[in-house]
């Protein structure tokens, strides 16, 4: 027995594992599908950062909202410095596309220039070259 648990409910587990596992190494994805949309607090003065690795000719579709205009980029970190590709000042509602030109880590950050909390919708979706 493992931690209390039965053969069976390991057995049980194991199989699940071994299916999910499977299952995700045959697809293939050529697409990460939209994440869910996500919605966040962001106090004032602060920001909310997400960030995910892309491949070279990889595409980042994102859309976001928010209650009050915010501050919006999409960066990278190289060699010490910060790169901005996509830079917006006092957005409310974006949608756009993003093409990879390398294997980089990508983060949109959102920072709240207002004397109150805003309100943050977003999601997006990576399409693999």
């Amino acid at each position: 027995m493992f931690c209390g648990l039965g053969d069976a409910v390991l057995k049980a587990f194991a199989a699940v594992f071994i299916i999910c596992v499977s299952t995700v190494s045959m697809t293939g994805c050529s697409s990460i599908p939209w994440n869910s949309e996500t919605t966040v607090l962001i106090e004032p003065s602060k920001f909310h950062e997400d960030c995910i690795q892309l491949k070279p000719g990889d595409s980042l579709l994102y859309s976001f909202r928010t209650s009050d205009p915010v501050d919006f980029n999409i960066h990278y970190h190289e060699d010490g410095k910060i790169y901005y590709p996509v830079l917006r000042k006092k957005t409310a509602d974006e949608k756009g596309k993003y093409a990879s030109g390398k294997k980089q880590v990508y983060c949109f950050m959102w920072t709240n220039p207002q004397k109150k909390p805003v309100s943050l919708t977003y999601s997006y979706d990576v399409r693999e070259k």
